[in-house]
Formats: structure tokens, sequence, C-alpha cells
């Protein structure tokens, strides 16, 4: 009698330790989480999958921000890069310009296509932008000077994409504002933090990264701003002096 109480008493506490186990990792699996936890968490993500994500390039700016991977210059090259593919924009090597060029005698020369005005938010607001900077085209040297003179519009620009991004990944249900109770009477804090669908979002698009990194090609624009691929040439000559004179222009707007 006493072996089958010693027993059944055994088996509830199993049965108990189960359950507790069951939701604790019921919970670990829902609730949200901070950008530098699931940062860490896709660090160890080594599956590709071929299939493109959803992803707008606003989106991916942003998460590689809020991940702690801010690529300001890879998101101007992989948009040039982009607007390339689309017929918005031709890059070839050109003579250098005598009066507004230094550099190099022959130089990557950026021409838009003529005012293409349904490019929506983020996108018509840069285009307009590098619009006022073409006097019919513009070179690699003008566009270091010009990026330098102009960085902070130019980052705010940038900025744009990565706002609309979050608005859209907010809308879709990935992320949400989570308010931390105060210590001790201390302020409340809101953090941004991933939902469980969220969470799968990010996890998809490291797979597609991973992808990328051995084919580039299936996407070149999100390549290039994930840092898998580079733009092609001329333009990626044409970006790394935009992009280095839009650093330069930020370094020395700094107090």
């Amino acid at each position: 009698m006493g072996l089958k109480v010693l027993l059944g008493w055994l088996a509830l506490n199993l049965g108990l330790l189960a359950a507790i186990w069951l939701i604790v990792r019921c919970w670990l699996r829902t609730r949200p989480l901070t950008g530098a936890v699931l940062a860490k968490r896709l660090m160890r993500e080594g599956d590709a999958d071929g299939q493109r994500p959803d992803f707008l390039m606003g989106e991916i700016a942003f998460l590689m921000r809020d991940m702690g991977d801010p690529a300001e210059g890879r998101l101007l090259a992989a948009v040039l890069s982009d607007w390339r593919g689309r017929g918005l924009l031709s890059c070839e090597m050109a003579p250098k310009k005598r009066l507004s060029g230094f550099g190099e005698d022959m130089q990557p020369t950026l021409a838009l296509a003529a005012g293409p005005s349904a490019l929506p938010g983020a996108e018509g607001a840069l285009f307009a932008l590098l619009e006022s900077a073409c006097d019919g085209t513009l070179q690699s040297s003008e566009a270091y000077n010009w990026a330098r003179a102009h960085a902070a519009e130019l980052r705010d620009a940038l900025r744009r994409f990565e706002a609309e991004g979050r608005a859209r990944l907010r809308t879709e249900g990935a992320v949400r504002e989570q308010t931390r109770k105060g210590f001790l009477g201390t302020a409340r804090q809101e953090r941004l933090v991933y939902t469980p669908r969220g969470q799968r979002r990010a996890l998809a698009l490291r797979r597609w990264e991973n992808h990328l990194l051995d084919a580039p090609g299936d996407c070149l624009p999100h390549a290039v701003l994930l840092g898998c691929g580079e733009p092609p040439q001329p333009l990626g000559r044409f970006c790394e002096w935009m992009i280095q004179g839009y650093a330069a222009g930020l370094k020395s707007s700094r107090p």
C-alpha cells in the first residue's frame, strides 16, 4: 500500500513538473523580444531559404538599425542599385567636368530618368533630393562634395525609409511598444519589442540573407543592403564616393 502511495505521489509531481515545463516553454516561444535579444538569437541561425520574403527596403533598414547594425550608406547604395534595375537612372564612365569635377579624368557619372513623379514616400523624397544635385548628370567627385554639404538632408531622407519601415511593421503587428514598470517609483519606460509574428519575419529575413551570401544576384538591392553584394560598376564606385562625402559631412557637423 505504501509503495502505491509513493508511486502515485511521484507520478503526480512528475506531471506537475511536465506541466510547468510546457508552460515555461510556451511562454518563452510567445514572449515579445527586444531587438538586441532577437539579434543574439538570429546569430545562431545557419539555415538558408531562397524564397524572397515580402520586405520593403525601409523595413530591412529599420530592422538592421534596431538590431545594432545601422546601414545608411548601404541603404543609399541599395536604393540606387534598385533604381538602376528599374530604369530610373543610369551610370556610365565619362570625362571629368572641367569646372565642377576633381580627381580622376574618367569618372562614374549618374544620370536620372526624366521626372518619375509616381515614386511614393521616402523614394520620391530621395529622388527629388538627388534631382536638385544634378545639372543633367552627377559625377562621383560632384557627388562627394554635394553629399558632404547636404549630409543632414541626405540623412533625413534615408531615415524616412526606416520610419516608413517601422510604421509598416507596426501595422502588420510585427512590433509594438511595451511599457516597463518603474522600480520603486521611478518613471516607466517605453521600448519597442518584437511579437511572435515579428520574430518569424526577422527569422525569414535572416534565412534570406544567408541565401544571398551565395546568390546575391537573386535580389541585388537586398544583397547590397544586407552586405552580401556590391552594386554593379561603375555605380559601385559612384556610391563609394557619395557615401564617403556623406560620412565626412556628418563628421564635420558634430559639435
